[in-house]
């Protein structure tokens, strides 16, 4: 069976993977045909020349040497000329593939989260150090011959080994093994690095409280692991890149805690108001009687727009090949779209004071910027304690 490996191949204009590769949909293999006659189009074929050149052809017809464009210098010409379509059929399958993997990851995911719930109450979030990395693998009684061993490089904050994995069919995906382990695979299917569990959530609060962004995070990793860590190659014998498999397992690792969170919420049947009243207790807990401010209000919300974080829209949800899971804390774009047509019914005069003190973004000022764009601001309330409670995207139109 083929590993999945996960990363698009490079191209190499030599030997075109169009030619040898199969295509994995119908859009792609539309591509490939549309390329295949490009290149066969724009083919230069060699042409017979005459060196009797000015002498008229004996039979009365015209001179047989024809007068051909300039030929251009050797520096000039582009030997790796590539059409200009290559990067439709490089984005259509990258999509290809990140559609592949969220589908392997949705069939795992249940198993997945079967085993994280129970590691997860054995070892304490990971946090026990005597407890973490236990193989908690069930007893099983597979044959010898139905048991695989691979070997995967396993990354975790202070060690980087490679060991040797036995698995088995009483897990339907490897993820599920190595979950046991304490790990999270770097790939759907057939995993060959695999990270700690106690070092994706170490990441993922960095990146809650810092906005880590990942790339630099994984090189500061390697280079942290390589006081007193056996440097692990490719096959190639060059070092092995973290950032693709790490990517993908901390995706693996927010399903987990998404998959949590959902599971609490059905159990504990939390009303709206239980939600908010979890997001601040002081605002929307059991009220308190405060003897000093008779008259003080129950509630005090501010508003405010940021018209800085911009979405473009190759990364926006028209571009996108599946639904956006959008997080709780954002209003549905219908409901805005609801409050939107109410306003419009509303006399203009009653919003235009507000509209000429905020001029921070407006569809003059900022029609020149916004034509990539999906998204063009974020809107957000929160209460008096700093506890974020709803958050709506801005389509243009500013504070207006």
């Amino acid at each position: 069976m083929p590993k999945f490996t996960g990363v698009h191949q490079p191209f190499n204009p030599n030997k075109p993977y169009w030619t040898k590769d199969t295509p994995k949909t119908d859009l792609q293999k539309r591509f490939f045909e549309k390329m295949a006659n490009a290149v066969k189009g724009n083919k230069r074929h060699g042409s017979s020349l005459d060196h009797n050149h000015g002498e008229p052809d004996p039979y009365g017809g015209p001179s047989r040497f024809e007068d051909l464009p300039p030929i251009p210098a050797l520096d000039e010409l582009d030997i790796n000329a590539i059409p200009a379509f290559i990067e439709e059929i490089h984005q259509a399958r990258l999509e290809d593939e990140r559609h592949e993997r969220d589908l392997a990851l949705e069939r795992a995911s249940q198993e997945m989260f079967s085993a994280y719930i129970e590691c997860h109450l054995k070892t304490s979030e990971w946090g026990n150090l005597l407890t973490w990395d236990l193989d908690n693998k069930p007893a099983c009684t597979c044959r010898p011959s139905q048991r695989r061993e691979r070997n995967v490089d396993l990354v975790d904050i202070l060690t980087r080994r490679k060991v040797l994995i036995t698995f088995c069919p009483c897990q339907e995906n490897d993820q599920t093994r190595l979950i046991y382990m304490g790990y999270i695979g770097g790939s759907p299917k057939f995993p060959q690095t695999a990270f700690s569990i106690r070092l994706l959530r170490f990441y993922h609060l960095i990146w809650k409280f810092c906005s880590t962004r990942l790339g630099p995070f994984a090189r500061a990793l390697d280079e942290f692991l390589d006081a007193g860590n056996p440097l692990i190659l490719t096959k190639t014998d060059e070092p092995r890149q973290w950032h693709t498999p790490l990517y993908w397992a901390i995706d693996a690792y927010r399903q987990m805690l998404t998959m949590t969170e959902e599971a609490l919420q059905i159990e504990l049947n939390l009303t709206l108001i239980d939600k908010l009243a979890e997001n601040c207790p002081r605002c929307f807990g059991p009220p308190v009687q405060n003897t000093n401010y008779p008259l003080e209000p129950d509630i005090i919300v501010c508003m405010d727009g940021n018209f800085q974080h911009r979405r473009h829209l190759s990364a926006g949800t028209k571009q996108a090949k599946k639904p956006i899971k959008m997080p709780s804390l954002f209003l549905p774009e219908e409901q805005v779209n609801q409050m939107q047509a109410r306003l419009e019914g509303l006399p203009e005069n009653d919003f235009q004071a507000c509209a000429d003190q905020h001029t921070a973004a407006n569809d003059k000022r900022g029609n020149r910027h916004w034509g990539g764009c999906d998204e063009t601001g974020l809107m957000g309330m929160a209460c008096r304690h700093d506890h974020p409670l709803r958050f709506a995207n801005i389509k243009q139109s500013g504070e207006n």
